[in-house]
């Protein structure tokens, strides 16, 4: 059978052409991709020893990105689903895994440790390799978790052709040879896989580190990571020379931090997408002669449509329901039939946000349809109070959820991260002004917190479910006087 759609054998014969060519840069380790061509035989050749092939489903534990990745690109040759294992069965007990796989020394029972013997051939192996590769390009691949439409977390699987595609489609962001790609996501967050693919199929090479001066150093040409992420590893800091491109997700950048990321980025590309989808688009940011931030909105291979209930397309300037259309949308849910037949219809796949196309051709995103707040009787967004608290100078990030009373109102919450030296009561001052002008007194909230980090899932997104396991967090610590909070 045609392997056309694999990336384990592309990357073999892409590998081959340039061995000598940098693949990964860790510090003092380089890794060449005639040397991850190695790793990746070897791996599979232990795989295959252990008898994983195209009926077989590996979950993997690993926190090193040359395994991580070496263990994609191996399963691709035998034609094996791969799930990175952070747990899963205890979300999904009903998956089945046929082998799980890990590079620590915890004990996880049933698994295979990957130690020093897999730099070296199963013993007895005496060649040349032979893998068997898919037996449909539609065959699961990459399986991802995700929230999805309703905040329950689904499995995303992803087929040969599917993954092989999306890699493809992210060729414009290495226009040349040799641009180095670092990335703030964890190592196993979707997104970052797929872009560290890419890196490795479109001659670019990856640069596994969060400091900025490695990114100056090693001529980084693309720094991947949400807003938080980028705020909290650059702060205030100007590198003393401009980067290419910064591009984040997972958030809404501020104007604020668009304008100090020009000062280090030649350009700055805000994304949107999800796990289903991948990448859809491209907000392109500029600074206009005023000092106005403006927006260029590129759709990246898909149709993005915004419509009412009826699934009629609503006027530029109103917002409405997204639905999305692209070659490489993922084919439903896992063992979720409800929760597929919701977000995947007649050749659409509707994420569950709000947003609208701006008389200037931007797309906007304006919320998410089971965050809608009624507050006072008002109903409003909780993205959109968001987005009103980190307009306002002194706050970096914040989030607003709901936090149930017995036989009371639900009584509306923030967490606030504070931008360093700021007058937290001055900023929360204006904070409540801000939102008592969009949405009258209910839409302030009873309580603010100080927090280190707003709760995200691995995407770098909002995770208000998670708030209320912080917030009892944050209340033990007041109590014992460890975290005092204005407020």
């Amino acid at each position: 059978m045609s392997q056309e759609h694999n990336l384990g054998f592309r990357f073999l014969q892409l590998a081959a052409a340039e061995p000598d060519r940098p693949a990964i840069v860790a510090g003092s380790v380089r890794i060449s991709h005639g040397q991850m061509r190695q790793i990746v035989i070897l791996m599979a050749l232990h795989m295959q020893r252990l008898g994983i092939g195209p009926t077989s489903t590996v979950a993997l534990r690993t926190d090193d990105l040359t395994v991580l990745l070496g263990s994609i690109l191996a399963s691709s040759l035998l034609g094996n689903a791969w799930i990175f294992d952070a747990d899963i069965l205890a979300e999904f007990p009903a998956l089945r895994i046929t082998h799980r796989l890990r590079t620590d020394e915890r004990p996880q029972a049933g698994s295979q440790l990957i130690d020093e013997s897999w730099t070296l051939p199963p013993e007895g192996f005496t060649g040349p390799p032979r893998f068997p590769g898919y037996r449909d390009a539609a065959d699961v691949f990459m399986i991802s978790r995700s929230s999805g439409t309703t905040g329950t977390p689904k499995l995303v699987a992803l087929g040969h052709r599917t993954v092989r595609d999306r890699v493809a489609s992210y060729a414009a962001f290495f226009p040349k040879p040799g641009i180095g790609l670092a990335g703030l996501f964890p190592l196993h967050a979707p997104a970052m896989l797929a872009r560290c693919l890419a890196a490795l199929f479109h001659k670019g090479r990856i640069v596994a580190s969060h400091d900025p001066q490695d990114w100056l150093d090693e001529d980084v040409g693309l720094v991947f990571g949400s807003p938080s992420q980028l705020a909290q590893v650059l702060g205030d800091r100007v590198l003393p020379r401009k980067l290419r491109m910064v591009f984040s997700s997972g958030g809404k950048l501020s104007d604020a931090q668009v304008r100090h990321l020009f000062r280090s980025f030649e350009q700055v590309v805000s994304g949107y997408g999800s796990t289903e989808a991948n990448n859809v688009l491209s907000n392109h940011k500029s600074i206009g002669p005023d000092g106005q931030v403006t927006t260029r909105t590129v759709l990246r291979g898909a149709t993005l449509e915004i419509v009412d209930d009826a699934d009629q397309p609503v006027p530029p300037g109103s917002e409405g329901i997204v639905r999305i259309r692209n070659g490489w949308l993922a084919q439903g849910y896992m063992g979720s039939p409800e929760a597929e037949a919701k977000a995947f219809r007649g050749g659409w796949f509707y994420p569950g946000d709000l947003g609208m196309w701006t008389q200037a051709g931007e797309f906007v995103v304006t919320g998410r349809q089971n965050d809608q707040l009624n507050l006072g009787g008002v109903k409003l967004n909780a993205m959109l109070l968001d987005f009103a608290l980190v307009e306002v100078p002194g706050i970096d990030e914040a989030i607003c959820f709901m936090v149930p009373r017995p036989g009371q109102p639900d009584r509306l919450t923030a967490f606030v991260r504070f931008s360093p030296g700021a007058d937290q009561p001055e900023v929360l001052s204006r904070a409540r002004i801000a939102l008592l002008r969009l949405g009258g007194t209910g839409a302030v909230p009873e309580r603010f917190f100080p927090v280190d980090s707003i709760p995200r899932n691995a995407n770098g997104k909002p995770d208000r479910k998670a708030c209320l396991t912080l917030l009892e967090t944050v209340k033990r610590r007041r109590r014992s006087g460890a975290a005092p909070s204005p407020g």
